[in-house]
């Protein structure tokens, strides 16, 4: 499993602080194409482009670093 794993909710407004310095840690990153072009991204990062979740959620858990999820929305209360 990755060593950390951060789900971030965007709704289009700027990522908080928290966010941000957990994006520009981030050695892999899921979410949508959007999401994957956001500049925050790191350059060097694995990037997953979100579709089936099996398949992300195997290669996160084969992961060896620091794991974020962008996601729409609150995943809190949407899922």
């Amino acid at each position: 499993m990755a060593d950390r794993v951060t789900v971030i909710g965007w709704d289009g407004s700027p990522l908080p602080g928290a966010a941000t310095a957990a994006l520009s840690a981030a050695t892999l990153v899921a979410g949508a194409a959007h999401h994957l072009a956001l500049p925050e991204v790191p350059p060097n990062a694995e990037r997953i482009r979100l579709g089936s979740v099996d398949l992300a959620a195997r290669r996160i858990a084969g992961h060896r670093g620091s794991a974020v999820v962008l996601a729409d929305g609150d995943p809190g209360f949407f899922g």
